[in-house]
């Protein structure tokens, strides 16, 4: 097939006939039928035309960028939906630059005098009281800069005055003090403004997420309809773009009464702003938070302002915040990490905040570590995915001139941390000045509002490597005595630790890679309990166990919800039994030498054969064979009611559709599996890409895939 007949032109374009030889090229790696990608013309649409989802549109452009050398704006990886569009967009696209880029330093400097003497809200009761006091201690003061519109910071007076806009908006149209007003909106200064708004008349906002992309966008708001019915929502904020089709919730959402723009909202005048803010109370609901993959049975965790406000001040004192940090975050807000740990917490204490687009990550890591570079960014957070996207995604000369020597403390957590990637993450960018005490693998959850467990400042990280035969038959957590080295001596022997970074304490540091013994398994510490917090590890009948035995993780604290919103089973299954105190994590885990270790969810552990079987290690192992999507692995126990036990079953995702392809995965994963648990497992399903589920935020689905498995 020529160019022209391809693209319907008179003349042969040879930009043009590179863009359908990339097109064609990753349709056959990825097997589509012959029919999505024969004939390609200019508006073949990347879903209906050439069946392309989100993931894989992202690999596309990516490839164009690479092939072409030059930078497409973000939105081509949201907007652009067809072919000849993504060819308008790379006509007038930037060259790429070796370097990062260089935005205007002047832009950005904080004045000296705003610097000196920034006091703190040490007996403020609520969120609005922590920003009304900044207003008028330090109203210039810059509070935020969204990465993509440097030019226009926001300061806290800015903040408090858009919001106070916002909360006349919403009295206008009759929403009063408790009740639940809904935000599906991007990362952008209208989030902030409207989220704030909400809070200022005494509302509760449920932060909910964007769709990707437009064309997503119905069943993305059926999928919505139960958390905005189960919040009784009596009014949804969206973007512009979205309003016409958000429509549609109001015949699903029956106490939901209007659908706005954040724009709207921000049209009122303060000539009219004619009321005081509400009375709050450090007990009153300061937002609700739904829990991952919650859109089928939506348990929202109720965050008191008491219960922030103490998370925000023990994460401060675990880590030492102060106002001269600079905490740069890609994570979405309408996720805890991101909304409590980085937003609030960078109110809290007046740090500036930096905050990027979860797509422009997701479409280009490096600019996560950009933006650390150039705003000497000194603290951020991530998920353990986030730091395998950058080991995968990023060449050498992506990082050419990367300085990351101003990061003091860089979080990984909201899911299980890897070993491995700990360890390769550190070997990787110690190379950019990252000082390998810098990593904190952090365990929270959103029952406790975000954090619950912190490693001292000052030390790399510690990997406790164990006898596994003992661990998966006895919950013993024996340690293999000189099984690993530390990170610092592990560099330095393959020639990465420079400018004198050394952990404090390198003799307690032990890590080793899981592959070099199938004897070992290998945890991550996560530190120790928040200041003024109690975590407990006990067994089936809620007894106390000692060091180094796996049990259920209980907890407590001031940072702990009371229960989720309307919701009385899920409620009964957090609070202990015994309707104590503590409550539940649904996770297990063991102490040893003071520091805490998480070893898995109690329902993702797999019984099989007298052991137990933890599926995050197995589905690692198994995304890096040949042929297999990493990251893209379920390992879950299906009951098997011939035998009374469960089999063990992978379920992995793979591009090969040759039958002879398939049955040497199979091999391979039967091979690795039983090299690691000295057995195979019990069935391996391989799939096409994008059928093992996650959650919005990346997590896997392992229930979910299961269900869909044995579906």
């Amino acid at each position: 097939m020529t160019a022209s007949s391809a693209a319907g032109a008179k003349f042969y374009d040879p930009q043009s006939e590179r863009v359908f030889e990339i097109i064609r090229s990753l349709a056959a790696e990825l097997h589509l039928p012959v029919e999505h990608w024969q004939p390609l013309r200019h508006q073949s649409r990347f879903d209906r035309d050439l069946g392309l989802d989100s993931l894989t549109r992202v690999e596309l452009i990516a490839r164009i960028e690479r092939q072409f050398q030059v930078l497409l704006p973000e939105q081509a990886y949201r907007e652009l939906n067809t072919v000849g569009e993504l060819m308008t967009a790379l006509a007038t696209a930037p060259k790429r630059r070796s370097a990062a880029p260089d935005r205007a330093a002047a832009k950005v400097a904080e004045p000296e005098a705003t610097m000196a003497a920034v006091t703190l809200p040490t007996a403020a009761a609520t969120l609005v009281e922590v920003l009304d006091w900044h207003a008028e201690q330090h109203a210039n003061r810059r509070h935020l800069t969204l990465y993509e519109a440097p030019d226009t910071p926001v300061s806290f007076s800015g903040l408090q005055i858009s919001a106070r806009r916002v909360a006349l908006s919403l009295q206008g149209r009759g929403l009063q003090h408790g009740d639940v007003v809904a935000l599906m909106l991007p990362t952008s200064l209208e989030y902030f403004f409207c989220f704030f708004g909400i809070l200022q008349l005494g509302a509760i906002p449920v932060p909910i997420y964007p769709p990707a992309r437009l064309s997503q966008l119905e069943e993305h708001l059926r999928r919505h309809a139960a958390i905005l019915n189960n919040c009784a929502a009596r009014l949804l904020i969206v973007a512009g773009p979205t309003r016409t089709m958000a429509q549609l919730l109001r015949f699903q959402v029956a106490r939901l009464e209007a659908i706005v723009t954040a724009e709207e909202l921000l049209c009122a005048s303060m000539a009219k702003w004619e009321f005081a803010t509400p009375t709050l109370t450090s007990h009153d609901t300061a937002f609700l938070q739904y829990t991952s993959g919650s859109t089928g049975h939506p348990k929202g965790v109720i965050l008191s302002h008491a219960n922030i406000l103490a998370n925000l001040r023990a994460m401060g004192d675990a880590v030492q915040v102060t106002p001269a940090d600079v905490f740069v975050s890609w994570l979405p807000l309408y996720h805890d990490m991101g909304l409590i740990g980085a937003w609030f917490g960078s109110l809290y204490y007046a740090a500036h905040f930096v905050a990027m687009s979860p797509f422009q990550f997701l479409s280009r890591p490096v600019t996560w570590l950009q933006a650390l570079q150039h705003y000497r960014g000194t603290i951020t957070s991530a998920p353990n995915f986030a730091f395998e996207l950058c080991l995968l995604r990023l060449a050498e000369q992506d990082l050419l001139g990367l300085d990351l020597s101003s990061v003091r403390v860089m979080c990984n957590g909201a899911e299980a941390v890897s070993p491995v990637t700990i360890e390769r993450f550190i070997q990787q960018f110690s190379r950019y000045r990252l000082k390998p005490e810098a990593v904190l693998p952090v365990y929270g959850l959103a029952e406790n509002t975000v954090g619950l467990a912190f490693p001292p400042l000052g030390r790399a990280p510690r990997i406790d490597v164990i006898e596994r035969e003992s661990f998966q038959r006895k919950h013993r957590a024996i340690p293999v005595s000189e099984a690993g080295i530390s990170v610092a001596t592990r560099a330095r022997r393959v020639g990465v630790l420079k400018h004198g970074s050394t952990p404090s304490d390198p003799k307690s540091l032990t890590i080793t890679n899981y592959r070099e013994s199938a004897k070992n398994l290998s945890f991550v510490a996560c530190g120790r309990p928040l200041p003024g917090h109690e975590i407990r590890i006990v067994d089936d009948n809620d007894h106390e166990l000692p060091e180094r035995y796996e049990g259920h993780l209980q907890f407590r604290g001031p940072s702990a919800t009371e229960s989720y919103w309307q919701n009385p089973q899920e409620t009964a299954k957090l609070l202990h039994k015994n309707r104590e105190i503590w409550l539940d994590s649904g996770d297990l885990a063991y102490w040893a030498e003071g520091d805490l270790f998480i070893t898995g969810r109690v329902k993702d552990v797999i019984k099989h054969a007298g052991r137990n079987i933890y599926p995050e290690e197995l589905e690692s192992a198994i995304g890096e064979l040949i042929g297999i999507r990493r990251g893209c692995v379920a390992v879950f126990g299906s009951a098997d009611p011939k035998l009374g036990t469960e089999r063990l079953v992978v379920l992995a995702e793979t591009r090969e559709t040759l039958h002879s392809t398939q049955q040497e995965i199979r091999t391979r994963i039967n091979a690795e599996v039983a090299r690691i648990i000295g057995s195979a497992p019990d069935h391996v399903a391989l799939a096409a890409p994008h059928t093992v589920l996650k959650t919005s935020s990346g997590k896997l689905r392992r229930a979910a895939s299961k269900a869909l498995f044995e579906a």
